[in-house]
C-alpha cells in the first residue's frame, strides 16, 4: 500500500521518458517549471517504474513525457490512489465488559468466538489464546 508499479507504452524511437508524480494536479506551466514540489521527478529509458514510499490511501497524479531525440511528446497523465490496508499481523485487544453475574463477556458486533456465530466465551484466568474471526 506504499508503492506502485507504473507501465506505459513508448514509440520505437523513444530514447527515454520523463516521469513526474505529484500529490496535486499540475498545469502545463507547473510541469515545465523546475521549482514545482514533486513526489518524483525522474528520467528513465524503461517503460515501467516502481514508485516507493507513497502514503497509504492517497491520490497521486502521474505525468509521463517521451523524448524521441528531436521531438518531445505532450505529457500523458493519469491518476492513481494507493490502497489503505491494515498490515498484518493485526491484533484486537477486545476491551470488553462483563455482563451479568455469570461473568460472561460481551463481544463486539461482527466478531465471533471460534468461528461460531453467537457463542460468547467465558472470562477466566487461563492464559490460553482464543481465536476470534470477523464476518
Amino acid at each position: 500500500n506504499d508503492s506502485i508499479v507504473i507501465n506505459w507504452g513508448g514509440s520505437f524511437d523513444a530514447i527515454d521518458f520523463h516521469v513526474k508524480i505529484s500529490e496535486e494536479k499540475l498545469t502545463a506551466e507547473q510541469l515545465e517549471a523546475k521549482s514545482t514540489p514533486l513526489v518524483l521527478d525522474s528520467v528513465t529509458d524503461a517503460t515501467w517504474m516502481t514508485i516507493k514510499d507513497l502514503l497509504p490511501g492517497k491520490k497521486y497524479y502521474c505525468y509521463i513525457q517521451s523524448n524521441c531525440g528531436e521531438e518531445i511528446s505532450e505529457w500523458l497523465d493519469t491518476v492513481f490512489t494507493t490502497s489503505n490496508i491494515v498490515t498484518i499481523p493485526y491484533e484486537e485487544k477486545f476491551n470488553l465488559e462483563y455482563t451479568g453475574s455469570s461473568k460472561v463477556v460481551s463481544y463486539l458486533k461482527g466478531w465471533y468466538y471460534g468461528g461460531t456465530e453467537g457463542y460468547t466465551p467465558f472470562v477466566n484466568t487461563c492464559t490460553q489464546n482464543y481465536l476470534y474471526t470477523f464476518k
